[in-house]
């Protein structure tokens, strides 16, 4: 995302630029009019490709701040601590990241680790997260710490919409119908509804006595 984001943010420079010059390489069918096109439709055009880079610049702020951040998921070797902003990472108990981060940063093995996971990236076309969950997998518990901050950004939500849906389901379980719900079985049922987990029915019935009598 952070990727997509930063070319898009280029892209629309160009577009400024070729706007500006009338050259209209991207633009072919204003290119076809070019001759109807006078100062004021001209100007008209650069504003609103100005209008989209503010808002496109105010709403991704945080991502222009803090996105470079997830380079650390294929290029830690290539990092320095400065790079990462820990403050976010507080919550994982990562006191030692910075003796362990020098630990690995003077590995050799560590550090070719990370280069042949980009270039096996490069030469694959799918199952990218699982060469990376795999790699960072690998890193011995020496390296514990590191491994807290690459899992926290390998899972970092590129949007709110998951956090929506469920909200959207917590709001359809917990009605005023079922207002005796404890807040175990309410968890119980929302992450059944949420995520594909599948019971074993079969071994749960076999767990519990049915006749309590019996």
């Amino acid at each position: 995302m952070f990727e997509e984001w930063k070319s898009f943010g280029a892209k629309l420079q160009l577009f400024e630029s070729d706007i500006q010059t009338s050259t209209f390489q991207y633009f072919p069918m204003t290119k076809f009019i070019g001759n109807e096109i006078d100062n004021s439709n001209l100007e008209m055009l650069i504003n609103y490709v100005r209008n989209i880079k503010e808002d496109f610049s105010s709403r991704f702020d945080k991502l222009k701040s803090n996105g470079s951040m997830f380079s650390f998921i294929i290029c830690p070797d290539r990092m320095n601590e400065k790079d990462i902003d820990l403050t976010y990472f507080k919550f994982l108990q990562i006191d030692k990241f910075s003796l362990e981060f020098i630990d690995f940063k003077s590995s050799n093995i560590w550090q070719e680790k990370f280069k042949e996971l980009r270039a096996e990236l490069e030469r694959s076309e799918a199952n990218n997260l699982k060469l990376i969950a795999n790699c960072w997998s690998s890193l011995p518990p020496r390296f514990s710490c590191i491994k807290k901050v690459g899992f926290a950004l390998l899972s970092a939500f590129g949007s709110s919409y998951i956090c929506e849906q469920i909200f959207s389901q917590m709001k359809f379980i917990l009605n005023s119908a079922r207002n005796r719900l404890t807040l175990e079985n309410s968890d119980a049922y929302i992450r059944l509804k949420t995520t594909t987990y599948q019971p074993n029915l079969e071994k749960l019935c076999n767990e519990f006595q049915h006749q309590g009598s019996h």
